[in-house]
């Protein structure tokens, strides 16, 4: 039986499940970005520099990793991928509690790693989930669902950090009260639901790409071509997006004078709801296309950030801010449609996982080195050092795109 041929209880039933997946994925990037304009708070409280905050914003990175490594493969095997999911939420839910009773750095550091744990469980069995649970399953609208998903917690959390600044409520307990109580509200509808039975669809050949469904490294080697290309997209996007994460607000403060907290929210949520608007555009779009031009975008972006930082133009650097959300946002949910349509359906919360570990990992080195050099030399000089790697890592992109191309044609 089809899922078309499903009872109207059954598809109310996939449809609630769907939405409740989606909403896993949004509380989680929520823990993750919620902090961000809160970072100038806490530097001025206990008193750290860059270096630091890149390492706090780094270990997210950490935790992210050690959960896609040891369970990127486990949702795969078990029969329903709630059994990764729940318990990755009430790691979140536990993280948001250390920074909402942070009296030290070490709190954000510990609320920062449990963060990543909890995102990196559930990002690949939940990408996995939404294409099963997708009633076409269409990798592509699922990849892009997830995405949107993803981007509504990044945008959503600055600005929910940012009103509690702006307000005097309780802005560094608050927010994460909050978070901790929307990961436990998403968990229990999630053990409520009826889980709907949605079997694993055969392998098929997708995009003309062969496809392996014996193990990883089989698989891996007939897919590399455009799963190196989705990974590069995505390192490069979010090595530009983490920066302007992590440090959006300390550059508009320092570089610029502009002190307020809505300038810094307003830079990090501007960034992210703009890549979402185009994460939804780009939704009926080629990936691979997407991908190539978004990533070509983040790089001429953020050289007209650095450019506007030389210069002293904050209206060139917000606006080369806001360029660099759009090329974000193509550059995330092209790489994401790409992997999904190359990888083997039995494989794919393995691939999603990897796909993921390449980012994180991927970012986590320029951040670091970006903080050291921020420290050394100045923001100004940071941002060059950034730019300067953001160029040379878009050039084998670049080849890799021309091989995809002749592939396809």
């Amino acid at each position: 039986m089809t899922r078309a041929d499903c009872p109207a209880a059954a598809r109310t039933g996939t449809s609630a499940a769907y939405f409740f997946v989606a909403l896993s994925i949004c509380a989680a990037i929520l823990n993750s970005t919620t902090p961000s304009t809160l970072y100038a708070v806490y530097q001025a409280r206990w008193q750290f520099g860059a270096t630091t905050l890149a390492a706090i914003f780094a270990i997210y990175s950490v935790g992210t990793l050690a959960a896609l490594l040891i369970l990127g493969r486990l949702s795969d095997r078990l029969p329903d991928r709630r059994l990764v999911i729940v318990p990755a939420l009430l790691v979140c839910a536990a993280g948001a509690t250390m920074f909402a009773l942070a009296d030290s750095v070490f709190y954000l550091f510990v609320g920062r790693l449990l963060a990543g744990a909890g995102t990196g469980a559930v990002v690949g069995a939940a990408n996995a989930a939404m294409v099963e649970l997708d009633r076409r399953q269409d990798r592509v609208r699922a990849a892009v669902m997830a995405s949107v998903a993803f981007t509504a917690g990044a945008s959503l959390g600055p600005i929910i950090s940012a009103a509690a600044l702006q307000l005097g409520w309780w802005p560094t307990q608050l927010p994460f009260a909050l978070l901790a109580c929307l990961s436990l509200m998403t968990t229990l509808a999630l053990v409520a639901l009826p889980w709907p039975a949605t079997a694993r669809e055969p392998a098929t050949s997708v995009a003309n790409w062969p496809e392996r469904t014996g193990g990883v490294l089989p698989t891996l080697r007939a897919i590399r071509v455009p799963f190196v290309a989705a990974a590069t997209a995505l390192i490069l996007a979010w090595s530009i997006g983490s920066t302007f994460m992590a440090l959006g607000p300390t550059f508009t403060a320092r570089l610029f004078d502009l002190n307020h907290p809505a300038v810094g929210a307003f830079t990090v949520a501007g960034f992210q709801l703009v890549a979402g608007i185009v994460q939804f555009i780009c939704r009926q779009r080629d990936p691979a296309k997407c991908m190539v031009r978004g990533a070509v975008l983040v790089v001429a972006a953020l050289l007209a950030c650095t450019a506007g930082a030389w210069i002293g133009l904050p209206l060139l650097f917000v606006g080369g801010v806001l360029a660099a959300g759009v090329g974000y946002g193509a550059a995330f949910v092209g790489a994401a449609g790409t992997v999904n349509l190359v990888a083997p359906p039995d494989q794919r919360a393995t691939f999603v996982s990897l796909f993921y570990v390449a980012g994180y990992f991927g970012n986590t080195i320029p951040l670091v080195a970006l903080g050291v050099v921020a420290d050394g030399v100045g923001l100004l000089g940071g941002l060059i050092f950034l730019a300067a790697a953001a160029v040379a890592l878009i050039l084998p992109l670049l080849a890799l795109a021309r091989r995809l191309r002749a592939r396809r044609d």
